[in-house]
């Protein structure tokens, strides 16, 4: 996913590298859904997505948790709540 390609890969790769000398790796970004197909289609050996994800053909190993952040202006009327829920973020969104 975008988010996990710039900050996360410079930090695994290189170590990736230096432990798997003949290593041939191809990074590529796309949607959850079309990397779940090519690695079911075999395309793939494996990808990083973001949860939730549960398909029973493929084993799934938790790496981390992204903490998220609802960041508004000070006008702005969800910045009035105490406590956010993502849930009526689309009802409150004008």
């Amino acid at each position: 996913m975008p988010t996990v390609g710039p900050y996360l890969l410079p930090h695994i790769l290189p170590g990736l590298h230096h432990t798997y000398a003949s290593l041939k790796l191809f990074v590529r970004e796309n949607t959850p859904k079309a990397l779940e197909l090519d690695l079911l289609e075999g395309r793939l050996d494996l990808v990083l997505i973001p949860k939730p994800f549960g398909n029973p053909r493929l084993t799934t190993e938790v790496l981390f948790d992204e903490p998220m952040k609802l960041i508004t202006p000070d006008d702005h009327p969800l910045a009035k709540l105490k406590k956010s829920d993502p849930r009526i973020w689309k009802a409150r969104i004008y």
